[in-house]
């Protein structure tokens, strides 16, 4: 009897299976049928439960949930709802309630209003069938971030896999069509609107158009915008920004200037009569603030986050009596710092990396070509998660 099985992936060129043999006197004939019961078995077990079981399985995952999303609990999810179709029962269970909950409240935590970021979906489906070369195995994904019947104006540019061999396990070439989705859509919905007031850590203190010693601060926006200070002074200000157009990211190799960010947003400048906002102000001035930057990239678990450089900005104001052209012309410099901590805010949720929970990356590698990024890593496949796909009962396993 064989003492031990393999399912081996050796990178780039296949998958093999060993059996591995523990009694060389086993005939010929006795090694074939051995190996038919096996492979028979296999086939049926991936056949009956992975495929059907992953034919379940959604091809587009709600955006919220792409850093944390769990195979098995949405496909025994999708079991259930088949299930109660076939005998009428409607009800969800709490546990997967509480469950969903825990997910918003999640990502609502890590900064993202969930009524919205809910409202995008990442799809992995496949949009080019599968194809064998001297290199492995080669697949073309979606990789779109979208909102439900709502239609992308703009499309991929044409991507190619690096020509030379690939010295990982895992060579991933991501469109900057990705990130461009992500702020088309997350524009449509307000994803990357936010507001600044006297309690928002670190700018807090600034929120003010009278400051002095007596206040706590020494410097404050009524330093920046003397016509504003001088018509309400010694009153609180609540800053709100919001996107105009979607923001744009173009990216290119090292050596062509790497990522280029840009956005056209509106700034609301609001007075508060006290540190928390009570919904009654009115808006005291506004301007427009069109800007670019640099963004140099980072890996973080499954996405990829930016960290942004502001190359130039302009405001240009739409309320001339309390917020003057001249003073916002001279105020580029010294709000330089407010906005790009602003617009990193915009930037530090990620984009997520389109890759099935199936793969755990390990050390993956970024480098920019043009309008595209390549990632090269090595991966493990989640053993727990193959064993529950592979069981006979999904959650007992």
């Amino acid at each position: 009897m064989p003492r031990d099985f393999h399912l081996d992936f050796h990178p780039p060129t296949a998958v093999k299976i060993h059996l591995i043999s523990g009694n060389n006197s086993i005939s010929q004939s006795g090694n074939a049928i051995f190996e038919n019961a096996i492979c028979t078995k296999l086939i049926q077990i991936i056949n009956d439960r992975v495929n059907k079981r992953f034919e379940l399985l959604p091809t587009k995952v709600p955006l919220a949930e792409a850093s944390n999303f769990d195979v098995v609990e949405k496909i025994a999810e999708a079991e259930e709802r088949a299930k109660r179709r076939t005998t009428g029962r409607r009800r969800l269970s709490s546990h997967r309630r509480s469950k969903r909950q825990q997910r918003r409240m999640h990502a609502f935590l890590r900064g993202f209003d969930w009524r919205k970021i809910n409202a995008l979906f990442l799809d992995y489906s496949m949009v080019t069938p599968l194809r064998i070369t001297t290199n492995g195995i080669e697949v073309g994904t979606s990789g779109q971030i979208s909102m439900a019947g709502v239609t992308t104006p703009f499309v991929a540019a044409p991507l190619a896999l690096p020509n030379e061999a690939p010295k990982s396990m895992l060579t991933m070439i991501v469109s900057d069509f990705v990130p461009n989705t992500l702020m088309y859509h997350g524009h449509r919905v307000g994803l990357f609107n936010t507001k600044v007031e006297p309690r928002t850590p670190s700018l807090g203190p600034m929120m003010r158009t009278t400051c002095d010693l007596s206040t706590g601060s020494l410097f404050c926006l009524g330093d920046i915008f003397p016509t504003l200070r001088d018509t309400y002074p010694n009153k609180y200000l609540m800053l709100e920004f919001k996107t105009l157009h979607p923001p744009n990211m173009i990216i290119k190799s090292e050596k062509d200037g790497g990522i280029k960010f840009s956005v056209i947003g509106l700034i609301t400048l609001t007075g508060l009569n006290g540190m928390i906002p009570t919904g009654n102000e009115r808006p005291l001035g506004s301007m427009e603030i069109n800007l670019k930057a640099k963004v140099d990239m980072r890996l973080a678990s499954s996405f990829v986050r930016g960290k942004l450089t502001l190359e130039d900005i302009k405001f240009t104001t739409r309320t001339p009596k309390v917020l003057t052209q001249e003073e916002l012309d001279d105020a580029g410099f010294l709000s330089r710092e407010i906005m790009q901590r602003m617009v990193n805010d915009i930037l530090k949720q990620g984009i997520p990396i389109p890759v099935h929970p199936l793969f755990k990356l390990s050390k993956p590698k970024l480098s920019l070509t043009n309008r595209a990024m390549v990632f090269q890593t090595d991966f493990d496949l989640n053993e727990a998660i193959i064993k529950q796909l592979t069981s006979a009962n999904l959650r007992k396993s």
